[in-house]
C-alpha cells in the first residue's frame, strides 16, 4: 500500500470521520426509509383514486347501456365514442365483452387489449361485484387498469369493462422518485458537511487536551489539561487526566527523590571505601594496619549490600512483583520467634521484651517477611529508646482481624517527625544518635510496603517523652483463629 492511501485510510479511521460517516449513514438511511414509505402511501393513493374512479365509471356504463337498450350496440358505441372525443388525453376505453369472449364493442378505434377470462358465474353463483386487475400492453411497455363488472343487454350477460391507462400514474411516480433522489443527494451533501462540521466542533476540546498532554514532559510535570467547566463528557475525561497527572507527578517526584536520596546513601560507603583505600596505598602498611582497613571495608561493603538489598525489595513492590510466598503461618509463633532473637541485644541495651499475646492467631501470610517486618520494628524501639525501658508486644483478633501492637516507653517521635515517618531515607532527629547501626532510612517504608503487600495497614502514634506505639492489622480474609489443639 503506498504512503498516500495509507494516509487516506489513517484519515478515515479518526473519530471525527467516523462520526461524520455514521452521521451521514444516519441520515441517509432516515431518507430513504421516509422516501420509501411516502412512495409507498402515493402509489397506493393513486390506484385506490384510479380504482374509485373506474368504479364509478363502470356504472356509468352500466346505467347507460340499461337507458339505451333499444337502441343497437353500434349506436351506443359510437355515442360513447363522441363523448370520449372531447377529453384531453385518450386514456378511457369502454368495452362490451361476451359469455363467449368476444369483443362486441369498444370505444377505442385500435382496441388491441385481450377481453379477459370471462368471470360471469362461479360455484356460488353470478358475481355481481366488480373486478380490478392490471393488464400490461404487449410490445409497448404500458399498462392500463382495467375494471369488469357483470350486466345485460337485450336478455343476454355481458361483462362491461373500463380501461384507464396508468401512463399519468407512472409519469407522477417517476417525477417523485426524481424528486426523492435529489433530495436524497442533498441531505448526503448536506449531512456530510454538517457532520464535519459538526464533529470538528465536539471534537476540538480533544485536540486541544491532545496539544496539552504532548506538552507535558519531565521538565513540565505542573502542566494540566484545560477544562471547559460543562460538566461534559470530554470535561470529565480532562478532570480525570488531570487526576491521573497529579498521581503520576506526585510519583516523579518520589521517584526522583528516591534516586537523589539513593544516589547519597550509595555515594558516603563508597567514598568511604575509596577513601580507605587510597589511604592504604599512600604509603607501605603493616598487616595489622591493611587487616582493619579490610574489615571496616568489609562493613562498608555490608552495608552498601543491605541498601541495594532493600532498593531491589522496594522496587519490586513498587512493580507489584510478587515477593510473597503466602501459607498458613502461625503469627504468635513469628513474633515468639523474633523476640527470641532479640533478648540479647534488648539487655545489652537494657530494654525488656515483653510479648503477651500467647492465642494462636493463624494468618495466609509469607512467614519470613512478617519476620523482617516485626524484626525491624523491634529493633527500631530498641535503638532508639534512648534509655532503660521496656517493649510490650500484644496480638489478638480484633473483629476477624490480626491486630499486633508494638509499644515502648521510650523518647517518642516528635509530631513534625510523624507526617514523614514512612518516607524513604528519611532520618529523624532520633535516628542521628550516633549509633553505629542506624540504618539507610528504609526500614519503615520496606514494612509498610510489605504490610500493605499482604492487604494490611501499619500505623504509628507517638508522643515524645512517652513512648511510641505501631499498630499492624492484617484484613479478615488472611487471618484467622485456630482452636489450641492444633
Amino acid at each position: 500500500m503506498s504512503s498516500g492511501r495509507r494516509a487516506k485510510a489513517g484519515r478515515l479511521r479518526t473519530i471525527g470521520a467516523r462520526l461524520t460517516l455514521l452521521g451521514m449513514g444516519t441520515t441517509l438511511s432516515v431518507c430513504v426509509v421516509v422516501c420509501a414509505v411516502l412512495y409507498a402511501g402515493l402509489a397506493y393513493s393513486l390506484r385506490r383514486e384510479i380504482d374509485g374512479f373506474l368504479g364509478g365509471e363502470v356504472l356509468e356504463f352500466i346505467s347507460i347501456l340499461n337507458e339505451e337498450s333499444g337502441e343497437s350496440l353500434r349506436q351506443i358505441e359510437a355515442e360513447i365514442r363522441r363523448e370520449l372525443g372531447s377529453r384531453l388525453r385518450a386514456d378511457l376505453t369502454f368495452r362490451l365483452v361476451a359469455e363467449s369472449g368476444e369483443l362486441v364493442m369498444t370505444s377505442a378505434t385500435n382496441d388491441s387489449i385481450p377481453p379477459g377470462k370471462w368471470r360471469g358465474t362461479t360455484s356460488d353463483g353470478p358475481v355481481d361485484r366488480s373486478s380490478f386487475s392490471t393488464v400490461a400492453l404487449a410490445g409497448s411497455g404500458r399498462t392500463v387498469r382495467m375494471c369488469s363488472e357483470l350486466t345485460q343487454f337485450g336478455g343476454k350477460p355481458y361483462e362491461a369493462q373500463v380501461l384507464y391507462s396508468l401512463d399519468g400514474m407512472e409519469h407522477s411516480l417517476r417525477m417523485f422518485r426524481g424528486i426523492c433522489a435529489g433530495a436524497i443527494a442533498l441531505a448526503a451533501i448536506l449531512s456530510l458537511l454538517g457532520g464535519r462540521w459538526l464533529s470538528v466542533r465536539l471534537l476540538r476540546p480533544v485536540g486541544a487536551m491532545t496539544e496539552s498532554a504532548r506538552s507535558i514532559t519531565a521538565a513540565k510535570m505542573s502542566d494540566r489539561l484545560r477544562r471547559t467547566n460543562s460538566d461534559d463528557e470530554l470535561d470529565r475525561l480532562a478532570a480525570t487526566l488531570n487526576e491521573m497527572l497529579d498521581r503520576l507527578e506526585k510519583q516523579f517526584r518520589q521517584m526522583q527523590q528516591f534516586t537523589a536520596d539513593a544516589s547519597h546513601e550509595l555515594r558516603t560507603p563508597l567514598a568511604a571505601l575509596r577513601g580507605a583505600a587510597e589511604l592504604a596505598l599512600s604509603r607501605e602498611r603493616s598487616a595489622e594496619e591493611l587487616r582493619h582497613t579490610l574489615h571496616e571495608s568489609m562493613e562498608r561493603y555490608d552495608q552498601l549490600s543491605r541498601i541495594a538489598e532493600e532498593l531491589l525489595l522496594l522496587a519490586r513492590l513498587d512493580a507489584g512483583d510478587a515477593v510473597l510466598r503466602a501459607e498458613p503461618v502461625r503469627l504468635d509463633t513469628v513474633i515468639d520467634d523474633v523476640v527470641d532473637l532479640y533478648h540479647p541485644y534488648a539487655a545489652e541495651r537494657k530494654v525488656e521484651i515483653v510479648f503477651d499475646g500467647r492465642r494462636e492467631i493463624w494468618v495466609q501470610a509469607d512467614g519470613g517477611r512478617l519476620r523482617q517486618v516485626f524484626g525491624n520494628l523491634i529493633d527500631n524501639s530498641i535503638k532508639y529508646m534512648g534509655r532503660p525501658g521496656r517493649v510490650h508486644i500484644g496480638a489478638e483478633l480484633v473483629n476477624g482481624c490480626a491486630a499486633v501492637k508494638i509499644r515502648d516507653d521510650g523518647r517518642g517521635i516528635a509530631a513534625t517527625e510523624l507526617p514523614r515517618i514512612f518516607d524513604r531515607f528519611y532520618r529523624g532527629d532520633r535516628a542521628r544518635s550516633g549509633d553505629a547501626r542506624r540504618g539507610a532510612g528504609l526500614g519503615l517504608p520496606i514494612c509498610r510496603s510489605l504490610i500493605e503487600a499482604h492487604g494490611g495497614s501499619v500505623t504509628i502514634e507517638s508522643v515524645v517523652d512517652s513512648g511510641t506505639e505501631v499498630l499492624i492489622r492484617i484484613p479478615t480474609e488472611a487471618a484467622t483463629a485456630q482452636p489450641t489443639s492444633i
